[in-house]
């Protein structure tokens, strides 16, 4: 059962960058720090989580209030379908927007993974430009679902 989610910031403070928390779940740390360090220029903050069991530690017990999780397909410890079920049983789609990153993925698989739950799919490339052109679209969503 999702919680529900107060997307107002205390005393009407507008919603900038810094407050668009975003924890990126891949194990291949230089494209980790890589993607990290062009978000960080545009002037969000970032969490890593190095796999899905982290992943988890990090949503669950930290108490931190995430607005993304991007996620790499790769990981040995959770498939991609695991962590997007697992956030789904308390974060829903609108709550905490899941961006999937895969060199490769069937048809079958990203349907597949829709109905998991992902918000949106990138085919992860160097073209980093591109994922960081899709955070800015989820950061302008909650921008405006919290000014309205």
């Amino acid at each position: 059962m999702a919680t529900k989610v107060n997307l107002q910031l205390p005393d009407d403070k507008p919603f900038k960058e810094q407050d668009f928390n975003i924890v990126i779940v891949d194990e291949n740390a230089t494209y980790r720090n890589q993607l990290a360090s062009r978000l960080r220029m545009m002037g969000f903050y970032i969490e890593f989580a190095t796999g899905g069991f982290h992943l988890m530690h990090i949503l669950e017990k930290e108490g931190k209030n995430f607005h993304l999780v991007i996620v790499h397909n790769n990981m040995s410890d959770m498939s991609a379908y695991e962590m997007t079920g697992l956030i789904r049983t308390f974060k829903s789609k609108a709550e905490l927007p899941i961006l999937f990153l895969s060199r490769s993925v069937s048809p079958e698989d990203l349907k597949e993974l829709v109905t998991f739950g992902i918000n949106d799919f990138y085919q992860k490339t160097n073209e980093q430009h591109k994922i960081a052109e899709k955070v800015q679209k989820f950061f302008a969503a909650r921008k405006t679902a919290i000014a309205s």
